[in-house]
């Protein structure tokens, strides 16, 4: 660098002595073999996995003590090498590489560093249908997907609108919950002489109609979880309606012993009380 500085005065004193620089004219020399350093900041908020959940700012801090820095340059991902002016946002979803480096006034270029983020700003897709199965001890099932295309599916919950408590939780999609409610299986019709044993009753139909009310209103609210903390929601429209009349002929069935109602020899007419499991 010494030498190259000598060499450049030589030849600038030269162009003074014929006239072509002013003898006016500053010139600085600078005696800087270092290159600059460049530091790079992220700005925003941070979700789970370290993913960021919102736009990014970008900033790009160069330091040069000695000539001082004359420009910082930068490139996203695949694009092209741009001069870095003031802060940029980076908003789009996907894993993100900036590459970057900065020339001081000595022309030392510094070497090319990187630095990357992910950002995750959408929630999963949840998608869901509800089904009661009956007559004997019914059951609610509460199936369907939750897409994720990002950062990938964390969890899914189940909730009934009822008193917001956490039914059950999968870890997977497409997922699958059954609930056992509390309900009244009403059932009339002819049939073969009943049996009972401890806890059950059951007999053989001959004809019999049956149907199911539920004791709550109960509206299915699912949450879906991405690794990045987003929050993917479905809510049923109305609640859980049971309108399925069963008819079962010559067809084995068994009900609790908690029931009101006559059940004779060949005739039944009773509503079996089921409570939550």
């Amino acid at each position: 660098m010494r030498n190259r500085n000598i060499l450049a005065m030589g030849i600038i004193l030269l162009l003074i002595s014929i006239g072509i620089i002013p003898s006016s004219t500053s010139i600085t020399f600078y005696d800087d073999n270092t290159p600059p350093i460049t530091v790079i900041y992220f700005n925003g908020t941070l979700g789970e996995n370290n993913w960021y959940v919102s736009d990014i700012i970008v900033t790009l801090k160069a330091i040069d003590d000695e000539s001082g820095v004359d420009e910082t340059y930068y490139r996203l991902n695949d694009g092209d090498w741009e001069v870095y002016v003031e802060p940029f946002i980076v908003s789009d979803d996907g894993i993100h590489i900036i590459k970057y480096y900065s020339v001081d006034n000595a022309g030392n270029i510094e070497d090319i560093k990187s630095g990357g983020f992910a950002i995750d700003q959408t929630p999963p897709i949840v998608l869901f249908v509800c089904t009661i199965k009956g007559p004997e001890r019914p059951s609610i099932k509460v199936a369907g997907t939750a897409e994720d295309r990002m950062s990938c599916l964390e969890r899914v919950e189940l909730y009934f609108i009822l008193n917001w408590e956490l039914i059950g939780t999968s870890y997977e999609s497409p997922f699958s919950f059954l609930f056992f409610p509390e309900c009244n299986v009403n059932v009339r019709g002819l049939i073969f002489p009943p049996r009972f044993s401890n806890d059950y009753m059951s007999f053989l139909s001959i004809y019999v109609k049956a149907s199911i009310d539920l004791c709550n209103a109960l509206i299915p609210y699912v949450r879906a979880y991405d690794k990045a903390g987003n929050v993917g929601k479905s809510i049923q429209s109305g609640p859980i309606e049971c309108r399925d009349i069963y008819k079962c002929i010559f067809k084995h069935l068994s009900f609790t012993k908690n029931y009101s109602g006559r059940i004779g020899l060949f005739y039944i007419d009773a509503s079996f009380k089921y409570e939550r499991e």
